[in-house]
Parts: structure tokens; C-alpha cells; sequence
């Protein structure tokens, strides 16, 4: 009942043109995935903050999961090209992370190399 109530919230507030108070409740949403299931990494956790850093970016939440995890981003249409223009130009490397994973089969963490989202035909 409170996941639909939420999508409830954020429809109404699209249909109302209200965008920040939708990117509100996108950060509010990551914060409860955050914090209550603890369903973040370091890396998801950076990307949500440094968008929270750029008042162009209306709001952030993890999206996916395992390795298809992402954020999303909704920006001011007018700023996406200078806000991807900038970004790319930053000193952040993301696919030079690695992580660990947790392998259920084997039940032991991983580590999964930072190239192998650079090898995206292998999975």
C-alpha cells in the first residue's frame, strides 16, 4: 500500500507540473532505500550526492539492481547538455571501480573487476 501511495504522489505531482517537489520525493524515496533496506553501494551513494550538489538536477533515486543498477536523474531539459558536457569532463572514472557482489550459488562475496563493464558483450 505505501509503494503505491508513493507512485500515487509522484504521478500527481508530474500531472501538476510540480517538478522539484518530484525530485524531492525522488531523494526522499533513495533515502528510505538507503537507509531502511540498506540496498545502496558507494557508488550509487556518490552518483546521488554529487547530483544533489547541481540545482539543475531536479531529484535522484537507485534505480535496478545487481549489476543493472543505476540512478536516475531528471534535469532541466535546457541544462542536459551542458550538465553531460561537464560531467564527462570531471576527474569521475566510474568504470574504474571495482565492487564485490554476493554470489547466492556459492554463498561467498566476489569481487567483480572494474573492467568489466568496459566488456559489456560478456555480462
Amino acid at each position: 500500500m505505501q509503494r503505491s501511495l508513493i507512485v500515487y504522489n509522484n504521478f500527481r505531482k508530474l500531472l501538476k507540473r510540480k517538478y522539484y517537489e518530484f525530485g524531492d520525493l525522488l531523494y526522499q524515496s533513495n533515502n528510505g532505500l538507503n537507509n531502511n533496506y540498506k540496498v545502496s553501494c558507494e557508488e550509487l551513494d556518490f552518483l546521488v550526492a554529487t547530483m544533489k550538489e547541481n540545482s539543475n538536477i531536479l531529484g535522484a533515486r537507485m534505480m535496478g539492481s545487481g549489476f543493472g543498477a543505476y540512478t536516475t536523474n531528471p534535469i532541466l531539459e535546457n541544462e542536459y547538455k551542458t550538465f553531460k558536457k561537464k560531467f564527462l569532463e570531471s576527474s569521475i572514472n566510474l568504470q574504474e571501480y571495482s565492487h564485490e557482489c554476493f554470489n547466492i550459488l556459492t554463498n561467498e562475496w566476489i569481487l567483480v573487476s572494474p573492467h568489466m563493464s568496459k566488456r559489456h558483450w560478456q555480462g
